[in-house]
């Protein structure tokens, strides 16, 4: 322990044996001692004075002129000081049997109101008085010693009670910030249960709309194959009738035109120029329109004479029309079936707490009902080998995969790209990737995209199920997994770490949860 500079320059200075202590300020000794002794010394020299004052007896005003002070024989001075519409109490037990000391030291004003808190019995002792007292060095003594003595308690009763507000104001502050920590997770509550409530809200509703698109749907698939089947028996007929020539495959023509994919406007104005070379530019687009580009198919139908030739296109171009449609009708009620089947299995409920979970399927009728907000956007899907069904609780992964592909969406705003891959890296554990190449989160929001209800998306308007990735990510900690997001400039990727079958600890905890 490192001495102070007071033990340093004083402790090794000590006084000869046959030497007397002298000093001013005997400070030793009991204070009711030297109280006593100088009230013997005001009696001889002032004679007695003594006054009893009643309980709540106004002995000073805070800033009145004051000619002397008081001696407290008995009782107890309360010192305080006006606040507002009361008085704060300063001092009662460090007040020392002098009061008056302050407007002493001050001047002549008094610092303080004080009161008697009890009955008390007190000497008044003029500021001329106390000078002739301090003439005697022996009375000067008592009277400085008792001065002392009331100035360091009351030194000491102000630190302490300066250290009491610095403790109490620390205990507040942390009392307010648990506050506003609470006030914050109650939001974050309140938040939750609105969420909860309109995703119950939307699971009706996009049950009602699976369950009136079904039947429709349905109706649409039927009429669609039927009314297929009939146009291609109409083809053959008509085939078979001998209407167009015998080396006129009509039917052949109408299943090319079902099977081949479409052809964007750029390709289809790169073959009309191509064609346009060698028959015009009205011939070639006639030849387009009717599926014709093979040279060999080209070659033998301009071989004909004009008018059988203009009779067989027409014939060749209706087919191919035809079954355009036929395959855009089949696509179409395809995806309204395929829709209708993705909101049965989003709204449905789940009839227990865990279930087997089919990752690819759910992604996908995800990526399905997302559709027409990837308008533009290349989607590729990377389903890896011996994927297997997980446990977990259906409907909350649904919202995870709907808040990543929404987000994904919202990023590349019609043009890029999306991967979506699901892996398997080790028999526990299952891994489902979000990758898309738009123009990253800046660095400064990355850090703070958990947060609940955080968004980048201010000032727009924008469609959306109400879910941040906060609660995205509280439905994969359901699960004992893991949702982290990396991103920058180009490229951003979230990545989800689902166990394949969680501890039953986690099982319990999602059924209570539930």
């Amino acid at each position: 322990m490192t001495d102070s500079l007071a033990a340093t320059l004083f402790g090794d200075r000590t006084v000869p044996h046959d030497r007397p202590v002298r000093r001013l300020l005997d400070l030793s000794g009991d204070e009711s001692a030297a109280l006593s002794a100088l009230v013997d010394r005001l009696d001889a020299t002032l004679g007695p004075r003594r006054l009893e004052v009643a309980r709540s007896t106004l002995l000073l005003d805070e800033g009145e002129e004051v000619g002397g002070l008081f001696v407290v024989v008995e009782g107890i001075i309360a010192l305080s000081r006006p606040a507002g519409r009361g008085e704060v109490l300063h001092h009662t037990a460090s007040t020392g049997p002098i009061v008056g000391l302050s407007a002493l030291l001050a001047g002549t004003r008094a610092r303080f109101t004080c009161r008697a808190a009890t009955d008390a019995i007190v000497i008044p002792v003029s500021f001329d008085e106390l000078d002739q007292l301090l003439a005697d060095p022996a009375t000067a003594g008592v009277i400085v010693t008792l001065l002392v003595r009331s100035l360091a308690r009351r030194q000491e009763r102000s630190i302490e009670l300066t250290h009491q507000v610095e403790v109490l104001n620390q205990a507040l502050h942390t009392e307010r910030d648990q506050l506003a920590e609470t006030v914050d997770e109650l939001d974050v509550a309140q938040q939750a249960v609105v969420d909860a409530a309109r995703m119950a809200t939307l699971g009706e509703l996009a049950a009602g709309v699976a369950h009136e698109l079904n039947n429709p749907a349905a109706a649409l698939t039927r009429a669609a194959d039927h009314a297929v089947a009939d146009l291609v028996r109409l083809i053959e007929g008509i085939a078979d009738s001998g209407i167009p020539p015998d080396d006129v495959d009509l039917t052949g023509h109408l299943r090319r035109s079902r099977e081949a994919p479409s052809l964007g406007t750029s390709e289809q104005r790169r073959r009309r120029r191509d064609l346009a070379a060698t028959h015009g530019d009205v011939l070639a687009g006639r030849l387009v329109a009717a599926g014709i580009t093979d040279p060999a198919a080209v070659s033998a139908l301009t071989s004909l004479s004009p008018a059988r030739r203009d009779r067989t296109l027409e014939l060749l171009s209706v087919a191919w029309s035809l079954g355009t449609w036929i395959r855009n009708l089949e696509t179409a009620t395809g995806r309204v079936a395929d829709l209708a089947a993705s909101l049965r299995n989003y709204a449905r409920p789940d009839s227990a707490p865990v279930e087997r979970i089919d990752l690819i399927g759910q992604i996908d009728d995800t990526l399905r009902l997302y559709e027409f907000r990837l308008d533009g956007v290349t989607v590729e899907r990377q389903w890896g080998d011996d994927i297997v069904e997980i446990t977990g609780w259906p409907a909350a992964l649904l919202q995870v995969w709907s808040n990543l592909v929404a987000n994904a969406a919202d990023a590349l705003e019609g043009a890029g790209t999306l991967v979506v891959a699901v892996d398997r890296p080790t028999t526990d554990e299952v891994v489902v990737t979000v990758t898309d190449d738009g123009p990253g989160i800046p660095d400064h929001l990355l850090e703070r995209i958990f947060e609940p209800r955080f968004t980048t998306k201010t000032g727009r308007v924008e469609f959306g199920l109400g879910l941040g990735l906060g609660l995205a990510r509280q439905a994969v900690d359901r699960h004992g997994g893991e949702i982290t997001i990396e991103s920058e400039p180009g490229r951003t990727r979230a990545t989800v770490v689902l166990p394949v079958q969680p501890s039953r600890a986690r099982s319990r905890r999602l059924e209570v949860d539930r």
